[in-house]
């Protein structure tokens, strides 16, 4: 039986965790209606972008943070490892996890999310930028009332907040190449 230490250090997380996915899986919230896309990261060394945040929505980066960080000190407390191991251990492992996680999930939202509205709806689209490294960020078009984020690139400097015009999508890498708006 977990003690209350270790109940609050990863039962706790663990618990958390599944009850988001809950909420998202029956509707009960919009979890992610104002932080999807709102975490501005600047460098590739930042710890928030190495993570994914940005890439997707806020909620599913949080809750893979804590599903993996809780089950995997769940696990090696069962196996009766010391705290001063667990620990960093359950650390490493969620921070290297969630990475995984969000690299793959960027690639198959756009498909999860625009179910029935295809790319060419979006070409010739006005859009926010509400994240930006170089040349490349996330923007956000409102398309029917409904929000879709997507990679993009532009030759034109651009940064977070600037409205910018959907030219075309990339075949091969599903990234938008877009233009400021003047």
């Amino acid at each position: 039986m977990l003690d209350d230490g270790h109940f609050l250090l990863f039962g706790l997380p663990t618990l958390i965790g599944f009850v988001l996915i809950l909420g998202l899986t029956f509707g009960l919230a919009d979890l992610d209606s104002h932080l999807s896309g709102d975490l501005e990261t600047h460098a590739d060394h930042d710890i928030l972008s190495a993570l994914g945040f940005g890439r997707v929505p806020f909620v599913f980066a949080v809750i893979s943070l804590l599903l993996i960080f809780g089950c995997t000190g769940l696990i090696l407390w069962i196996a009766q490892l010391p705290m001063g191991i667990t620990v960093p251990f359950a650390l490493f492992a969620s921070y290297l996890g969630t990475r995984v996680i969000t690299r793959l999930l960027s690639k198959v939202r756009l498909t999860l999310e625009t179910n029935d509205v295809t790319a060419e709806h979006f070409i010739g689209q006005r859009a926010t930028v509400t994240l930006v490294s170089g040349g490349e960020g996330i923007i956000q078009v409102s398309l029917n009332n409904d929000l879709y984020q997507f990679r993009f690139r532009s030759e034109d400097p651009v940064s977070k907040g600037s409205i910018v015009r959907i030219i075309d999508k990339e075949e091969g890498t599903g990234i938008y190449n877009v233009c400021l708006e003047p």
